[in-house]
């Protein structure tokens, strides 16, 4: 019976030598903890690694997990310690439900891992198994964020200079022709162009995108007042420095003849005909006209320019251009009468040093007076014949009012001095 108890002492005690020296006590397998005689363990590939991920961007870390032993009991490898503060986002397990893995069991343990951080930043990660006595094990991870900068933006903003020298050649009276200096770098420009109305751009709005220095627009309402516009555009579609546009006033389309009524109380009133143009209207102060015709250009008694506007009338068909244009012959302004006889004053606008031609030889005496438009007396003379020579060169600029009497003769007409 001794002989008995001694031989079963000695099979525990050769058990015991047999596991402190088997192969399962590698670096990157853990060393099970007994329980009992015939207590069942679990081994962690690897139990300790190193994992590095940027900013804000996921990493998986995976521990293989395996349970021997001959024993019925399970081991729990649920971990008691974590730190979720710190990037862990997730542990999962396949093959693994229980919580807890018997002899021949294994599963795949996978842990994710991400944060955001502002700078390079280290932290080690201890999964603490739980075996509650029967396999307690430390598995490290250690987890490196790396901090990469966003890259800067790219500049949205195009810093293309104005558009120099806007300007327009040719305004008619449908179409506008506009050029302008060359931009350096500029992908197309971009042309915008409206009715004007109280000084500002009014509707529609429309917009002409052309790669060269120069455009035709076309289409555009006789005798109307817009506003134009170039921006030069970077090649990602922003815009540069907007320049100063400009105001214009399309033509008037051209008349054989023309009748003009109507007032003109600001901006510039532009009109040409091919033959005749009668003018009966007021331009008033700080307002303008400029009117030509192929013939003749008459202002009847109705007609008044008032001190600080601007009036031009010439003698020209329907060139679709309006200039502030001298006389060099008689190209006259006339008063329009109703006897067979027309008085004439030319030139008109005048230098101050023009003639009266009362279109018929007159016998009698006619006296000259002559006012400023504030009914003032500048001039005074007499003459008989059928011409009458004036040199007023120091007149001062404006409108002026000829008054001629003389026996059953009375007559009035206006005159410009430049």
């Amino acid at each position: 019976m001794k002989t008995i108890k001694i031989l079963f002492l000695l099979v525990i005690l050769f058990t015991q030598t047999i596991f402190a020296n088997s192969s399962f006590s590698k670096s990157n397998i853990t060393k099970p903890k007994l329980r009992a005689l015939t207590g069942n363990y679990v081994t962690y590939t690897p139990i300790s690694q190193t994992v590095s991920t940027n900013s804000n961007t996921e990493v998986s870390v995976t521990v293989y997990a395996q349970c021997f032993g001959s024993s019925s009991g399970n081991v729990n490898i649920n971990p008691t310690s974590v730190a979720w503060d710190d990037g862990l986002k997730s542990i999962s397990f396949n093959n693994y439900s229980s919580g807890f893995l018997s002899p021949g069991q294994s599963c795949k343990i996978t842990f994710k891992f991400k944060k955001t951080v502002t700078s390079n930043y280290s932290f080690q990660y201890k999964f603490y198994t739980n075996g509650s006595g029967q396999n307690d094990v430390t598995i490290d991870i250690n987890i490196n964020y790396n901090y990469v900068a966003a890259p800067s933006p790219p500049s949205s903003r195009c810093t293309l200079p104005e558009v120099p020298n806007f300007h327009e050649e040719g305004v008619q009276a449908t179409s506008i022709k506009l050029n302008w200096d060359v931009v350096p770098g500029a992908f197309n420009y971009d042309i915008s162009y409206a009715p004007e109305v109280n000084g500002l751009y009014g509707s529609p709005i429309i917009h002409i995108y052309t790669t060269q220095n120069s455009v035709t627009i076309t289409g555009l309402s006789p005798n109307t007042e817009y506003l134009t516009g170039v921006v030069a555009n970077c090649s990602n579609g922003d815009r540069g420095y907007f320049g100063a546009g400009f105001e214009f006033t399309t033509l008037n389309a051209c008349y054989d003849d023309l009748t003009i009524p109507i007032n003109v109380t600001t901006g510039t009133d532009r009109k040409q005909a091919a033959n005749t143009i009668i003018a009966s209207n007021t331009i008033s102060s700080n307002a303008g006209a400029i009117y030509h015709a192929g013939t003749s250009v008459t202002l009847t008694n109705g007609f008044n320019a008032i001190a600080g506007s601007s009036f031009h009338a010439y003698i020209a068909g329907c060139t679709d251009t309006f200039v502030q244009k001298k006389k060099s012959s008689k190209q006259e302004i006339e008063i329009q009468k109703d006897e067979k006889n027309y008085l004439t004053l030319y030139p008109n606008p005048t230098n101050g040093i023009f003639t009266i031609d009362f279109g018929f030889d007159n016998k009698n005496e006619i006296n000259i007076n002559i006012y400023d438009i504030q009914g003032k007396e500048v001039y005074y003379s007499s003459t008989k014949g059928a011409a009458f020579y004036v040199s007023l060169p120091n007149l001062p600029a404006g409108v002026y009012v000829v008054k001629l009497k003389g026996n059953n003769y009375n007559e009035t007409m206006k005159f410009i001095k430049e």
